[in-house]
């Protein structure tokens, strides 16, 4: 066989064909690599493939010095930067090695003349910069295949599967037997087929093909009888030993999923019944009409409960693996229409039904979404009412992979060092921000969510620490030197929001109006009055306005209506900042001049700063509903669509480790409408909170200057 030449018309590998696979060894990242180890050992034509398990960069080189091989492969984890410059292999949890530690010897394996390199597969995460950093070396190996991004272990052994089949058994040349698995992924995982990256060593190379074999020389005439063998001894065994018919009898006990999971809907949660969310017809084929629900949501909110039902089905019937189903309850405020915060929760179950529609368009997993009817009361979250304690109950009582939710910190807090941290199941919170205990005591949520090893709480939100800092800093940029305070000091959101502000604030050299009280919660008129009088009568004065989050009904709260005051008494004169919570400032006849408010993310999809991948994917789930969506819209529906696709997403990938090491040992970020989201950047920095900080100061959008009949939407004003 003669040498391989990149200028030749076409190359046939040496029989047989020699083949290296190299497998990391992993203890918490673990991954199946069994399978590929599996898919490369019977291959016609290729002599026993040499596999070594390497824990140690020696032995990378020892098998790579000692060993000729025709085509190199790895199967573990690997990590290429953003810029897409510099891969890392990973050989165990901890231990690492870089192409460039090993291009001697992957330069002496090109210069073989018997059996030299012709083709290396990474079939590892995210392995792209590899064929980039060898060209660095003045080193290129003529046929590569690595993964441009993360990939689950079905996506790599679906690709291994499809391209041993195309270019080993029927002979396809690689070039097409790669095109063809590649493409064959889209049924398999939609979007996977743009995974496989080819890398070249020039623009026109040699049509590569497999050996045929050492099955050639059978004869043909010895085919011919197997094959008459094959047909007519079931034949003759059939006459002489006739069949009996049997009947099979299913013994096999119900499901997980039916027993526990969907089992039976309740007024607090429900896996098939859409009366949980006040529609009258609860029976799925009924038809839904409720004025309280807009007609587009109608129709998909029928279909989750439907998919619900088909899935539990469908593993009942055999056809879906009980494993493949992964299980979620989506926590929401549902119980009061007339609220503000029922809007917030409409908006979020938007963006996860839209999740789940995408998701279950993969045949192999499926995503079940349970609804529960989170009460948020107020003024009874302290004790848990006997509500909130029932729905926690039945929240761990079920068998689920995990809980996204609460919308109000207190209650989010609560659950979190009552339940959930004892069961040891995941909640993921869309909108609780909140980063200090209700009394201010010199320990932070932080620091009961952030044991990395113990935690088993995580927000794609941004916290109040971010929100706040960023809305001293835009006081700052403004020219305003003294703060007034209005806030409530004894409940958990409010609290921690002007607590953050103030280290902030003070942290800029900013300064604070003396007042004797800033709980706006309990503040009569007059002092409300004579607070601002004071503020109107001191140079370069704003107003920080943040009353408490977690509210049961937002027009009759008294912090609500002494917040309607303020801005009442203000008129639009000095600069008022508000926190997240923006129901609180629609009110009516006031001025929304001079009115900003610091939000976990501004849902301005036509920012500069939007990535064009963010963009596809809010223009898809756009289209998908068919309507206009107001800004605040968008940021409920992203924030909603983030929180669930990282678990779906999660649960999919984390192979062999809990969702709970999954969520704190990755550091590849997720990618959401709201930008990129990971609890570890891989410089030792991890926890339960978002690292990516991408939070931004909102503002009345308005038609005119000055601001004259809001219609109370918002605008970005600032996000740097």
């Amino acid at each position: 066989m003669p040498p391989f030449n990149v200028n030749s018309p076409k190359y046939t590998f040496p029989t047989p064909v020699k083949i290296l696979m190299l497998v990391g060894k992993y203890t918490y990242r673990k991954i199946d690599t069994e399978t590929d180890k599996e898919l490369i050992s019977n291959l016609t034509g290729a002599a026993k493939p040499k596999i070594v398990e390497v824990t140690s960069i020696a032995e990378v080189i020892n098998a790579l010095d000692n060993n000729k091989f025709d085509i190199l492969m790895f199967a573990g984890h690997s990590s290429t930067l953003p810029d897409g410059t510099d891969t890392t292999i990973w050989l165990t949890d901890n231990l690492t090695i870089n192409i460039n530690q090993i291009s001697n010897q992957i330069r002496n394996a090109l210069n073989r003349r018997h059996h030299p390199l012709v083709l290396a597969i990474f079939n590892s995460c995210d392995g792209i910069g590899i064929d980039g950093q060898l060209k660095e070396q003045g080193i290129r190996i003529p046929y590569l295949i690595a993964m441009k991004a993360r990939i689950t272990d079905e996506i790599a052994h679906t690709f291994l599967t499809l391209f041993l089949r195309y270019f080993v058994r029927n002979r396809m040349s690689f070039q097409m037997a790669y095109q063809q698995a590649q493409s064959g992924l889209h049924p398999f995982v939609p979007g996977a087929e743009s995974l496989p990256i080819l890398c070249l060593r020039q623009a026109k190379m040699p049509d590569l093909f497999w050996p045929l074999g050492r099955n050639r020389y059978v004869p043909y005439f010895g085919v011919a009888i197997i094959i008459v063998i094959a047909i007519i001894l079931p034949i003759v065994i059939d006459i002489i030993f006739p069949k009996r018919s049997v009947v099979i009898i299913d013994k096999s006990p119900p499901s997980k999923l039916e027993t526990d999971t969907c089992k039976e809907d309740t007024k607090l949660i429900s896996c098939y019944d859409p009366s949980i969310l006040n529609l009258p017809n609860p029976p799925i084929g009924q038809s839904i009409q409720e004025k309280s629900i807009d007609q587009s949501i109608q129709k998909k909110l029928k279909a989750v409960f439907a998919e619900n039902k088909n899935i539990v089905d469908g593993v009942k019937a055999r056809k879906i693996a009980e494993k493949n189903v992964i299980k979620i309850a989506l926590s929401l405020t549902l119980n009061d229409t007339s609220s503000p915060i029922y809007e917030t929760a409409i908006s979020t179950l938007k963006g996860a039904i839209y999740l789940q529609h995408e998701f279950n368009k993969n045949p192999n997993k499926k995503l079940l979404i349970l609804i529960a009817n989170d009460p948020n009361k107020w003024d009874q979250a302290r004790s848990l009412d006997v509500t909130t304690e029932k729905l926690n109950k039945e929240l761990i009582g079920r068998d689920l992979d995990a809980v996204v939710g609460h919308f109000g910190s207190k209650l989010t807090y609560y659950t979190l060092k009552n339940t959930f941290n004892k069961k040891e199941l995941v909640l993921l919170s869309y909108a609780a921000a909140a980063t200090r205990d209700e009394n201010a005591q010199n320990h932070s949520i932080n620091q009961l969510t952030q044991k990395h090893n113990k935690t088993y709480f995580f927000r794609v939100n941004n916290t109040t620490r971010e929100m706040a800092q960023l809305l001293a800093k835009y006081f700052q940029d403004q020219g305003i030197e003294n703060v007034a305070l209005f806030y409530n000091d004894k409940e958990l959101f409010s609290n921690s929001f002007g607590y953050e502000f103030k280290e902030a604030w003070k942290g800029k050299l900013g300064k604070f109006m003396r007042q004797d009280k800033s709980n706006i919660g309990d503040m009569e008129h007059k002092k409300i009055e004579s607070i601002l009088n004071q503020a109107n009568n001191t140079n370069k004065t704003a107003i920080l306005l943040c009353p408490n989050s977690f509210i049961d009904d937002a027009r009759t709260s008294e912090e609500i209506k002494n917040t309607e005051t303020v801005m009442k008494l203000n008129n639009g004169r000095l600069l008022i900042g508000g926190c997240s919570l923006i129901p609180a400032y629609k009110q009516e006849s006031i001025n929304p001049n001079n009115l900003v408010a610091a939000v976990a993310w501004s849902g301005d999809i036509n920012s500069p700063n939007i990535t064009p991948d963010q963009r596809t994917k809010f223009e898809s789930l756009r289209n998908y509903w068919e309507e206009n969506l107001t800004q605040e819209q968008i940021r409920r529906i992203s924030l909603g669509y983030d929180s669930v696709m990282v678990i779906a997403e999660s649960l999919s990938q984390k192979g062999n480790q809990s969702l709970q090491q999954y969520l704190i040992n990755r550091t590849t970020p997720f990618k959401g409408i709201t930008g990129d989201i990971s609890f570890n950047d891989g410089k030792g920095n991890l926890g339960s909170d978002r690292i990516q900080n991408v939070s931004a100061i909102i503002k009345p959008e308005c038609l005119s200057t000055p601001c004259q009949n809001w219609n109370g939407q918002w605008k970005t004003e600032y996000n740097k």
